[in-house]
């Protein structure tokens, strides 16, 4: 769970590092499908995490209340 700003940002930036690697995994991988979803999985479970804690905090921040 995403606490302050300085943790909402380095949420984010991981996020972008995470769909970057995912995307050369991808990549590197065109033609065997599997193997590129097998070696992306771990990313693709952060990027999920990532996504749900950012836009947790954003809401949280919108409405003005504690996090």
């Amino acid at each position: 769970m995403i606490k302050d700003n300085q943790q909402y940002k380095y949420a984010k930036n991981k996020l972008h590092e995470f769909e970057k690697e995912l995307k050369v995994i991808h990549e590197k991988y065109p033609s065997d499908k599997n193997k590129g979803t097998l070696l992306g999985q771990g990313y693709l479970e952060h990027i999920t995490q990532l996504k749900a804690n950012i836009e947790y905090y954003e809401k949280k921040i919108k409405t003005n209340t504690e996090v």
